[in-house]
């Protein structure tokens, strides 16, 4: 098992884990990541804000576009299928992670993948998908791992017809009627 020391090693990539240690290496301190997904960015970049923006973004492109009296002049409106509008902000996810991992390199933040545990309190020990060990010694550790969804008892999230944030973007047909209930989307 390899060691490695830091002055500094942040749990998570998301917007605050990435903000910690990108301040802590501009202040001269040798600093790591730990990543549990295979990709940087955390649920910001992979299921909340920027999902949300992207999708946001491309319906309402279609949407002026159909509502364009000069494009309406020349034939019907077009129809786009949630899979497609899925697939055109996947491109914006990509981009943001490939930006996200730069920001690491250029800063240089180490950055390990893998499922972090303490051994003591200034020991981490980060096994990977393969399962390998790393174990990561800092003087400070910083643990910013994020949220889940909040699923409230009283609905059923295994109804084919129920989504959550992290469930709504592999949604593969497009729905007739969404509606929104509880800071929650379900599709009608």
């Amino acid at each position: 098992m390899a060691v490695h020391n830091y002055d500094v090693v942040v749990i998570g990539t998301g917007p605050a884990g990435e903000s910690a240690a990108i301040n802590a290496a501009k202040h001269g301190k040798r600093v790591a990541i730990i990543e549990k997904q295979a990709q940087v960015g955390g649920n910001c970049t992979h299921w909340g804000t920027i999902p949300s923006k992207a999708l946001r973004h491309q319906v309402k492109q279609i949407m002026a576009f159909n509502t364009n009296r000069m494009f309406r002049d020349i034939g019907e409106p077009r129809w786009f299928s949630f899979p497609k509008v899925m697939e055109r902000s996947r491109g914006t996810i990509d981009k943001q992670v490939e930006m996200r991992t730069t920001f690491y390199a250029r800063n240089r933040i180490d950055l390990f993948h893998g499922v972090a545990r303490f051994k003591d309190e200034h020991t981490l020990l980060v096994r990977d998908r393969q399962e390998g060990m790393e174990e990561l010694v800092a003087k400070k550790i910083v643990i910013a791992t994020g949220s889940r969804p909040y699923r409230p008892a009283d609905i059923n999230f295994r109804h084919p017809r129920i989504y959550c944030s992290d469930t709504i973007l592999s949604l593969s047909h497009t729905p007739r009627t969404p509606s929104h209930f509880r800071g929650w989307r379900h599709w009608l």
